[in-house]
């Protein structure tokens, strides 16, 4: 607080308040642009690196499509952990507005009060009485909070954890390619079970369709 401060009404304090509450919002708005352009462009990576992948793979070319998938992976993790964040700034953003909005509702009650004619006595006995109502809601509610912590805490996975690894995102791409290329043929195995056709027998297939 500054001297000038000290002779300022308590109007002009408020409406300096929501100045700067205003061009906070306002800071914090280019901050969640600047996140989502962030998670748009990660996203447009991940889908590049990994149609290279499926290109390279598909020509036969296993070692570039490796080293593909590889780095699609790492975006993905990258695209995981900023999709989490924006969340989280969208989440404080929101309570921060919840809050102003509360405070004006406050700041309007006690316009009310002033304006009608009431028994300000009266109004606390009805919020005591809803209080009390509402507490056992409350309990209630920090039962179901902490279920919930519990049970998220049980199922809580790193950021990279939660990425599949780089062999399953291999296996995954050769069966995409060897339904094109085969034409969503099967094969069968040992166990009689049906099975996409393996690497060699996709190149066996990209040979026989270079020679028709």
């Amino acid at each position: 607080m500054t001297f000038q401060d000290l002779f300022k009404t308590r109007e002009q304090s408020a409406n300096e308040r929501k100045v700067h509450m205003r061009k906070a919002l306002r800071k914090l708005d280019m901050a969640t642009e600047q996140a989502n352009n962030l998670t748009v462009s990660l996203k447009q990576k991940c889908l590049a690196r990994r149609a290279e992948a499926y290109n390279f793979l598909k020509a036969g070319q296993r070692r570039q499509a490796e080293a593909k998938m590889a780095e699609y992976r790492t975006f993905e993790t990258l695209l995981s952990k900023q999709e989490k964040e924006c969340w989280l700034i969208d989440y404080y953003k929101t309570q921060v507005e919840s809050a102003e909005a509360d405070n004006s509702f406050a700041t309007a009650m006690i316009e009310l009060f002033k304006v009608v004619q009431i028994e300000p006595a009266k109004i606390e006995t009805m919020f005591s009485s809803v209080d009390n109502v509402l507490d056992g809601q409350s309990d209630i509610d920090s039962i179901f909070d902490a279920v919930y912590k519990e049970q998220t805490a049980k199922g809580a996975v790193s950021f990279s954890s939660s990425i599949p690894s780089l062999d399953e995102m291999m296996k995954e791409l050769e069966k995409e390619v060897a339904i094109e290329v085969g034409g969503g043929k099967v094969v069968s195995n040992d166990l009689g079970a049906k099975t996409a056709p393996t690497l060699e027998e996709i190149d066996k297939l990209i040979e026989q369709g270079d020679r028709t």
